[in-house]
Order: structure tokens, then sequence, then C-alpha cells
């Protein structure tokens, strides 16, 4: 695809998106003086009704007309709102590694990871979710294993930077949560299953922080944490997971409390909050962040320089 046409697509679902609803005329206008408008064309409704077409063919994005709202253009939820962001998403990010890739020198100065839509092989899950098929997948666990699965996914949702999927492994109760970057290969398969219309993803997802489940049981359990600071003040402007709620507020101090299955995620997230923040409850997590404080301590007590003292019992051995 032309880096140009990309570029019009991007504008146009901004645009509308930004609009929430506006006519061809206001769009039309809008595109004289963009500065995506490189050659300064005016935009035909020919040419408009085109671009509409290709953008739902290519990217699954309907662009709707309010035919009894004075024929005013809309993004279409169909499907559900996430997945209509998710569909944005993916186009802005393939337009986006085109324009870096087309750059010159500006190339060098904005650095992408990954190419998201096939590093985390959202297309490809997203085409299984809609046919209702399953997936093999190669996964790679926590432990550095690799394992094949055959799954059927349920869910996806973007939180803390990385991309979750629910998906049943060996039955349709026995749901699981995937990080989509540890993904090492995907495809569909043409075994068809059945998604079960009780399962309610967002309840799902918030008995999560992170998947690194701390625990044997695996259940969810009501945190504690005292918060004081710019931890407080963040914690107020964005909340760490859907269900955060502040229950006491002691001035120069707050409690806040929350309700997921503890990982190790979550006990990194609190070691990064330093002295502004601690756990309160469950005495387990408590306990297990004060064993990881005290190790750091003792590995920063006084003691000889460790590259000395294996040089040191190195060149005793040799002389030995």
């Amino acid at each position: 695809m032309k880096r140009e046409l990309l570029r019009k697509y991007v504008w146009l679902v901004n645009t509308i998106r930004r609009h929430k609803k506006i006519t061809f005329e206001e769009i039309a206008k809008e595109w004289s003086t963009a500065s995506d408008n490189l050659d300064g064309s005016e935009l035909a409704l020919r040419t408009f009704h085109n671009h509409r077409d290709s953008i739902e063919t290519l990217f699954g994005i309907r662009i709707e007309c309010g035919r009894t709202d004075g024929n005013r253009y809309y993004i279409s939820t169909e499907g559900g709102e996430g997945i209509t962001r998710l569909k944005i998403w993916m186009l802005t990010d393939l337009s986006m590694s085109h324009r870096v890739q087309g750059g010159g020198k500006l190339g060098d100065r904005i650095l992408l990871d990954t190419d998201n839509m096939d590093a985390f092989y959202l297309s490809i899950i997203i085409d299984a979710m809609k046919m209702d098929v399953t997936m093999m997948m190669e996964y790679e666990e926590d432990n550095g294993d690799t394992r094949h699965y055959e799954v059927g996914a349920y869910a996806l949702r973007f939180r803390n930077g990385r991309w979750l999927l629910a998906a049943f492994v060996d039955n349709p109760d026995d749901v699981r949560v995937f990080y989509l970057d540890k993904i090492l290969s995907c495809s569909a398969t043409e075994n068809y299953f059945s998604f079960p219309h009780t399962f309610n993803p967002d309840a799902f997802f918030n008995n999560y922080f992170g998947i690194d489940v701390i625990g044997i049981d695996g259940t969810p359990r009501v945190i504690s944490i005292l918060a004081r600071g710019t931890v407080r003040d963040k914690l107020r402007k964005e909340s760490l997971h859907p269900t955060q709620k502040e229950i006491v507020d002691m001035g120069s101090e707050s409690v806040f409390n929350y309700r997921f299955i503890l990982s190790e995620e979550f006990l990194l997230q609190m070691l990064r909050f330093g002295t502004e923040a601690e756990v309160l409850s469950p005495a387990s997590l408590r306990n297990e962040i004060k064993k990881r404080l005290e190790q750091m301590l003792s590995n920063y007590s006084q003691r000889p320089d460790p590259v000395i003292a294996y040089k040191i019992k190195t060149a005793t051995a040799k002389k030995e």
C-alpha cells in the first residue's frame, strides 16, 4: 500500500473520531488545510467513499452515515467499542511504522521496539475470535521453558503497557491469561468452539494485576496499601487497578484497597514506589516485600568488592 494512501486513511479515521459526528462538507474543508494534505488537493465525494470502502475492507473500521442525522458520518462501534479502538490503534501503528521507514534522518530519532501487529499476532488472534476457532500457540513460560497450547481466545486487554489474552486451554472453564509479547508463534486452526456468553471479560481481567501469580490457589484477595507524597498524588490521578478505592484519607497519607490475585508484578510495583508506599495487608505479601528489602540491604552492606574478591580467589587457585 502506498504510504500516501495510508496517511489519508489515518487522517480520515482520526478526524471523524475526533468530531464524533461530522458532515462530508466539514471533512473536505478540514482536509483542504490539513498538514497531511501534502499536495493541497481537494477531497472529492467519490474519493471519500472509496476511502471508506478501503478502510472497512482492509482494517474492519466502518464509517457509517447517519441519514436521519443530517448525513453526518461517524465511526461504527458494532462488535464493541474496545475492538473498534483496537482496530484504530492497529491502523495508526501501521501508519507510524511507514512514516518512520520513510522519515530520512528523522527515522533515526524515532525508535520502534517491534512491529506490534506482527510481533503480537493481533491480526491472527482477532480473526480467530471473529470465527470462533482455536489457535495453536507456542508460548514462553515464566521459567523460560517453551510450551505448545491449543487455545480458544475469549478476550484481549491492553493494560500497563502490555497486551493480555484470556483463552481457554483444555476445556471452556480452564481459562488462562497469556502475555502477547511472550507468544513465539501463533496460527489459527479449523477447530470451532462456542464462546460462552456468560463470560465477562472485565470481571475476569479485574481478578489480575499480573499473570505471574504468587500463591497456589490463585484466589483474589483484598490488598491494602498506605501511600503518601507523589505516589498518593499519582494514584489519585490514575488508578493502579480498576478495583482501586481510597478508603481512608489521613491528611498526609491515604489507604487504598484493591482486590486481585497476588502477583510478582504487583510486588515489584510496590518496590518501585520506594518509601512513599507500603503494603499493610495481607501479611504474606508484606512479609515477602520485607524479605526482599532485607536481601537488598544485605547486598549493599559493607563487604569486599566482589570483583576484587573474585580476582584474588582466581589468582590463588591458579597458584595452587
